[in-house]
């Protein structure tokens, strides 16, 4: 083969950046998913084509980096509070959608004249399906119809079976068939799915507690998944078993809108993964589209394969569940869209000598027409279904959130949680510093910009709708109450040392001031553990300090924020309140685990040894001073003396 036209390192990078870049631009005009783009512009700069490029190791390796990190994408992304919601619905579709499709390919590749292992695999080729068309449901406002979140919550199963298959197919090639060999491969998956699932999500939580700053975790991610991926291909896994593996394990342990998150996902969207789509359209044969008849045949096939089982399926699921047409057509759309799973099955196959080239071949044309179809059909019936409706904006305190930065000690984790919530609720973040000015003193004003920017680094988070507030007034107390009334702010956060200031006060002057005038909730925490590092909230309510009318507005507003944070809720309740608050918790469907146990006559006692140093606890509180101190008295503080957990007390206006 020639020499490709572009040998220079810096114009390799700019021929790779520019495609990435232009491609999908272009291509989205037309209304068409932008991975669809890249594969074009993959084949146009390769060597069938203009031979811009050569497919050389660099771009190999660069090719297995961006497979691995799609794979983790993939178990990032996948909802399982969602899934868990519909999970039974889910399980059903899933099995729907990834049997039958599974079963035809079987058919298929046994007719055309495949082994069985290559049968097994073009079924599970066929079987899955990507999520392409989220995008369009989020901007429909369908996610939470009980149709379409089924068959999101279907995308889990469906990925993880095709990879077992995939798993199963690729060690039997290479000549474990033995009954000893197959119990070994069976323990050794089922002890390493384990160690991830289970135990790297609590070694995650240990590491965050310990070390903190953007880049050590940011690092720390990067390790777990290329441990994950090494791990798996010494035990004879393949290396995107371990990497979806290791996307699942870091799903659980941190906050879905995470910055660290984030991150992660941005290098991996803009640099890893299309430049796998890049090497996907670099390695085809555009020419084989139509002079081969062997892959337009396989190609064709497994078009009309997809297009019919998951039809089938979408209608069987229908009928059990009674969805509409609409439901039908959308559901069918989306699991029609063959990408990521797809085209990793796909390469590995063909990598293991599983799969011939006109498979995969026919396979990348199956990718690009059935990512086109699903769009157009999601796009089209989708937009006919009534947006589901959604719990009263249970967020709604969270939707313009004060944040005081008057105490530096206490804020960082603070400002960590009040930035996570606001971005839950898509709501906006308002920093606050006040500047102290005597009443005859006159202010010279500078450096107040400074000071809220070096507060911490959550503040320059891009994710993070962000207001920073200098204020000049008599008093911090009088600066926050004025700056809260004039930019409309639904909740007030500020942070607390762990003891009082003043004998007779709640948590000190400054904050009692607030706490008592303020007509919006207050939040008071004195965090200890950074918001990565929380395992559990723990939910505390003592006697006498709620009325019960207001029980479910508050289980609303701490399940949002358990939600948020992404860890279980522990539920400690005086017995005044737990018929109620099962009643309540069940009409909630929280996504999230919830336990409920009584509460004892020592309060404090009962808090302590149930809680550990990663959970959060939660005292709400309705009502005036008085109130407040009748129920509470000395709790916070004995609690904060008493506890390595992080307390916040929330305190609602009556």
């Amino acid at each position: 083969m020639e020499a490709p036209l572009v040998q220079n390192p810096v114009a390799i990078f700019l021929t790779i950046i520019a495609v990435i870049l232009i491609a999908p631009l272009i291509i989205e005009r037309f209304r068409l998913p932008g991975i669809v783009g890249i594969i074009v512009g993959g084949i146009i700069i390769g060597p069938y084509a203009l031979n811009l490029l050569s497919v050389d190791s660099t771009i190999e390796t660069l090719a297995v980096a961006g497979l691995v990190y799609l794979m983790f994408s993939v178990g990032l992304e996948i909802d399982l509070r969602q899934f868990k919601q519909v999970r039974n619905k889910s399980i059903v579709f899933g099995l729907l959608t990834f049997s039958l499709p599974m079963i035809n390919g079987i058919v298929l590749g046994r007719w055309l004249g495949y082994s069985w292992s290559s049968s097994f695999l073009l079924g599970a080729v066929i079987a899955s399906h990507a999520l392409i068309n989220y995008p369009i449901l989020s901007r429909l406002g369908i996610i939470r119809n009980e149709a379409v979140a089924a068959t999101l919550g279907a995308t889990v199963f469906s990925d993880i079976s095709a990879l077992l298959v995939l798993s199963f197919v690729v060690r039997d090639s290479e000549g474990s068939s033995s009954a000893l060999d197959i119990v070994i491969m069976v323990a050794s998956m089922i002890v390493y799915t384990t160690f991830i699932l289970f135990v790297v999500p609590r070694l995650g939580k240990l590491f965050f507690r310990r070390f903190k700053g953007r880049a050590v975790e940011f690092q720390f991610i990067l390790v777990v998944l290329f441990t994950a991926a090494l791990v798996a291909e010494l035990i004879d896994m393949h290396v995107i078993i371990g990497a979806f593996l290791a996307g699942l394990a870091i799903n659980s342990t941190l906050p879905s809108r995470s910055p660290v998150l984030n991150r992660v996902l941005f290098l991996g969207e803009a640099f890893f993964i299309p430049i796998f789509l890049l090497y996907i359209g670099m390695i085809i044969d555009p020419a084989a589209f139509f002079s081969e008849s062997n892959t337009l045949i396989a190609g064709w096939m497994m078009i009309a394969s997809v297009y019919l089982t998951k039809l089938i399926a979408a209608w069987i699921d229908t009928g059990i569940f009674h969805y509409s047409r609409d439901e039908l057509f959308t559901i069918w759309g989306i699991t029609q869209a063959q990408a990521t799973t797809t085209l990793a099955v796909l390469l590995v196959g063909v990598e293991a000598g599983l799969l011939p080239e006109a498979v995969f071949n026919g396979g990348v044309m199956m990718v690009m027409i059935t990512c086109i179809t699903s769009s157009i059909m999601v796009q089209r019936f989708g937009s006919r279904l009534q947006p589901a409706v959604v719990r009263e904006k249970e967020g709604s305190f969270y939707n313009r959130i004060l944040v005081s930065l008057a105490n530096p000690g206490t804020q960082e984790h603070l400002i960590g949680l009040a930035g996570l919530l606001a971005r839950t609720a898509g709501g906006r973040l308002f920093p606050l510093h006040v500047i102290l000015r005597q009443e005859n003193e006159r202010y010279s004003g500078g450096g107040e910009e400074e000071v809220l920017l070096d507060s911490s680094d959550d503040l320059e988070e891009p994710e993070t709708e962000t207001s920073p507030i200098h204020r000049v007034d008599t008093s911090v107390a009088n600066g926050i109450l004025h700056a809260a009334m004039e930019n409309h702010a639904t909740m007030i956060v500020m942070g607390w040392h762990g003891k009082k200031s003043v004998r007779e006060s709640a948590f000190g002057s400054v904050v009692d001031q607030v706490l008592w005038n303020a007509e919006i909730p207050v939040l008071v925490g004195h965090m200890k553990t950074p918001i990565n590092a929380m395992n559990r909230m723990v939910l505390v309510l003592p006697a006498g300090c709620l009325f019960v009318a207001s029980l479910e507005d508050i289980l609303k507003t701490v399940s949002t924020m358990a939600e948020a944070v992404n860890i279980s809720m522990l539920v400690l309740s005086d017995a005044s309140y737990l018929e109620r608050l099962q009643e309540r918790l069940e009409e909630l469907a929280s996504p999230q685990s919830h336990k409920v146990f009584k509460l004892g006559s020592n309060v404090v006692r009962d808090v302590v040894s149930r809680t550990g140093p990663q959970d959060l606890i939660i005292i709400p509180t309705v009502g005036s001073r008085m109130r407040f101190g009748s129920c509470m008295g000395r709790m916070p503080e004995q609690l904060s003396e008493e506890t390595d957990a992080s307390l916040a007390v929330m305190v609602f206006p009556a």
